[in-house]
């Protein structure tokens, strides 16, 4: 903050500062014709009174009157009638001279009336006490000066103390305003300490309901732990009870080698429709005539009818046209088609063994078991199925000796996928 705004900031207190420099001024002004001297100078040689005085003393030194020509109704102003003028003064000039009369006449003034000596002296006498009273004046006026620049610096001091004042006043005034602010921060960190003494109070309270309510939910937690305990214990016994089923299940083959066989019969069918409508490319007539049975021998079921022929080759079809091998879109199908036909109890174990016997025919077939389709003719269709159909029912018989003989960890294995929900 600048002075001028801290003096602007508080003017009853500049007021009162005022006065006091004025009632210590009295003194001073009551002193001031002690101090004033009257003294008599000379004005400079170069000053215009002094150059009007050396005037005046040459004009007196003539010992002859000098004349004066009056010059009535002209405007001096104008440059052109002083320049006439100018030039008929060295005209009389030179007239004056060739009569003889220029002699007795003194000074410089050619242009000017005649004058009596006594009216210059007056006017040379007055000039001379206009002069002493100027340089009195100036005397007096100096004096004046130097009182006044005394006082303004006795007043400038004084000044000067009461802005000093004025400021220790201002920097007073600051620091109870900040000491005020101070307390007032004080009071409100006070207010805040209440308030947050409150809100830790409520809380302590609301902490207290919560540990009430925590209690309750452990009381609760603990309850679900043992109702999830006797669930525990109750699946438990049902996955002892469905993993002891099913390993008496796959121990025993009449259980097993039913499902197998029907799998093996619904991968025959639907591999033998696929080669026998890629061969025929779709034709039903030729399909009818190659599937009949009474071209095969007499242990091979009946063909599936058209409509059924040209949906499972159109099945198989879309997969091979997806990227999946033959034999696996084959067997994807027949799988399907076996789940579809099996009681819901049976279908995970048949989920189980599709995978085991695919791999068991596979075997059989030296890889793959479309291969025994290799080169397919209308002559070679029958004696071809009849090859994958025994193909077919020897893989089922191996696989259920092979699943008896594994039962502990296929059972396992079942029991695994029920619970995680999982298919083939």
């Amino acid at each position: 903050m600048g002075l001028a705004a801290r003096i602007t900031g508080h003017p009853k207190t500049v007021v009162i500062a005022w006065i006091l420099v004025a009632i210590l001024a009295a003194p001073l002004f009551a002193k001031l014709h002690t101090v004033v001297k009257v003294e008599q100078y000379s004005l400079p040689p170069s000053s215009e009174a002094s150059k009007a005085e050396q005037l005046l003393t040459r004009i007196r030194g003539g010992s002859g009157g000098f004349g004066i020509i009056i010059v009535q109704g002209v405007n001096l102003r104008d440059n052109e009638t002083l320049y006439k003028l100018t030039v008929w003064g060295g005209e009389y000039n030179q007239t004056l001279t060739s009569r003889g009369v220029a002699e007795s006449v003194q000074g410089v003034p050619v242009m000017l009336a005649a004058i009596n000596e006594t009216l210059t002296r007056s006017l040379l006498a007055n000039l001379t006490a206009a002069v002493n009273r100027t340089k009195s004046m100036k005397s007096m006026l100096d004096t004046l000066e130097q009182v006044y620049f005394k006082a303004l610096e006795n007043f400038t001091q004084s000044l000067e103390t009461l802005n000093r004042t004025a400021y220790m006043i201002a920097e007073a005034d600051k620091a109870y305003a900040e000491a005020t602010a101070q307390l007032e921060k004080a009071g409100l960190a006070a207010l805040n300490l209440s308030k947050a003494l409150q809100q830790l109070d409520k809380a302590y309270v609301n902490t207290t309901d919560k540990l009430l309510e925590l209690a309750e939910a452990l009381n609760r937690t603990a309850t679900s732990i043992a109702l999830l305990d006797k669930a525990y214990a109750s699946l438990a016994a049902n996955i002892t009870r469905a993993y002891n089923e099913a390993r008496s299940s796959l121990e025993n083959t009449s259980r097993t080698l039913p499902v197998l066989r029907l799998l093996a019969i619904n991968w025959w069918q639907t591999s033998r429709v696929y080669e026998i409508m890629k061969t025929v490319n779709g034709n039903t007539t030729l399909y009818l005539k190659l599937a009949n049975r009474t071209s095969l021998a007499h242990q091979a079921p009946p063909p599936p009818p058209p409509e059924q022929a040209v949906k499972l080759w159109k099945t198989v079809e879309a997969l091979v046209e997806a990227g999946e091998p033959e034999f696996n879109a084959t067997l994807r199908v027949a799988v399907n088609t076996t789940l579809a036909q099996l009681p819901p109890r049976a279908r995970p174990l048949a989920t189980l063994l599709a995978p085991l016997w695919a791999e068991t025919l596979a075997s059989l077939a030296g890889g793959n078991p479309l291969s025994v389709y290799a080169n397919a003719t209308m002559e070679k269709l029958p004696s071809q199925q009849l090859q994958a159909l025994r193909l077919a029912l020897e893989a089922a018989n191996q696989t259920a000796e092979k699943a008896a003989e594994s039962a502990p960890r296929l059972a396992a294995l079942l029991v695994e996928k029920s619970l995680t929900g999982r298919g083939a």
